[in-house]
């Protein structure tokens, strides 16, 4: 059986083409200025390279910050799950992932079975990003697959002191103006940013073994500073890390497939899996409250409501979750951690809501 993984991130496309053992074919574009053309382009450049048609994969899940827009997709599933599935398929004892791309950086805690335990998320600030180190190689007019071999070639280090990408900019360029040099720039430029993405995962703990992930990881600059920062030289990355969020769609492809007997005929067929709406009931507010902080950071917008009279919830509230297209809702808020009571769908028919509980 064959599935796809859609990984549309803020700087690049990757798609994965998996057969349940191995990695078949694999490829990245940058997202540029029209990313879900440009992952539609390349997604079918994939399946011709590869003899296939949409018809020979049993199914394609798209995940990232362009997930929602990719209409080829037959399912979308969160980032965090997807980067996990994708990093514990690759090394199996992983226990934390430190991923850092090119708009966010994030902290995951894997449990033993491969799933996300907890995570924390940066996607409010540039500084700590791949945004950041591309901002600071055009400022010094260098590549960026320059600038971790620059930063690797001198000991001296430097202080980047600023909180703010834009104002760390301007840090750079004072910095050159004194006559420092670009590659002790570099060096402090990446203990900066391997600064900031340790000190979000301390509030979760850097448990062993560790593996980095995301474009940044290809940095060998940045892993040397995040090596530095943990504490920790055995820190690892895959073989691509840039691929984690795309084969970790297609592995959770496999699943649902798996799962449900599932074939492209009814994947297309299934014309409500991107539509419908849930509904999650709990034991109490204070459980209630934390799944809506734990489904925000998984970039969903949970809206907490008073229950309906169709269902009975016994702390009166409930988390709606509108137009999601989450495949399997008991799967993947096991995979978040989110503690809960039960599960409904909800329906709109012939303008009358329809819940139906969920086993």
């Amino acid at each position: 059986m064959i599935t796809c993984g859609v990984d549309i991130g803020s700087r690049t496309i990757k798609v994965v083409i998996f057969d349940g053992q191995n990695i078949i074919d694999s490829a990245t574009t940058l997202s540029g200025a029209a990313p879900r053309d440009n992952a539609e382009r390349l997604y079918l450049e994939m399946l011709a390279a590869n003899h296939c048609t949409q018809s020979d994969i049993a199914m394609t899940v798209a995940t990232g910050y362009g997930r929602n827009y990719f209409e080829l997709a037959d399912k979308v599933s969160s980032e965090i799950i997807c980067h996990t599935a994708g990093v514990a398929f690759l090394c199996p004892q992983v226990r934390t992932i430190i991923d850092i791309g090119g708009q966010d950086s994030k902290v995951v805690q894997v449990s033993a079975e491969g799933k996300v335990a907890d995570f924390v998320m940066n996607d409010r600030c540039a500084a700590g990003t791949g945004k950041f180190i591309e901002m600071v190689a055009h400022t010094l007019n260098m590549s960026l697959e320059e600038t971790g071999t620059a930063a690797l070639s001198c000991d001296e280090i430097c202080e980047v002191s600023s909180m703010c990408a834009v104002f760390a900019e301007s840090e750079v360029i004072g910095l050159l103006h004194k006559g420092v040099p670009p590659e002790v720039i570099l060096r402090g430029v990446f203990r900066s940013v391997a600064k900031r993405v340790v000190s979000l995962g301390r509030k979760l703990g850097f448990a062993e073994p560790i593996v980095f992930t995301g474009g940044v990881a290809q940095n060998p600059g940045v892993l040397e500073a995040i090596r530095v920062q943990v504490g920790d030289p055995s820190v690892e990355i895959p073989s691509n890390p840039q691929l984690t969020g795309s084969l970790g769609a297609a592995i959770i492809g496999q699943q649902i497939a798996t799962k449900k007997n599932c074939s492209r005929e009814y994947a297309m067929t299934d014309s409500t899996s991107t539509s419908i709406d849930y509904i999650i009931t709990f034991n109490s507010s204070h459980q209630a409250l934390k799944a809506e902080s734990k489904l925000k950071k998984a970039a969903l917008i949970p809206k907490l409501i008073t229950s309906p009279r169709a269902i009975s919830s016994q702390c009166g509230f409930c988390i709606a979750l509108e137009n999601c297209g989450w495949p399997d809702m008991a799967s993947q808020l096991e995979q978040l951690n989110v503690e809960y009571t039960q599960f409904y769908t909800r329906q709109l028919i012939d303008g009358v809501k329809h819940y139906e509980k969920q086993d």
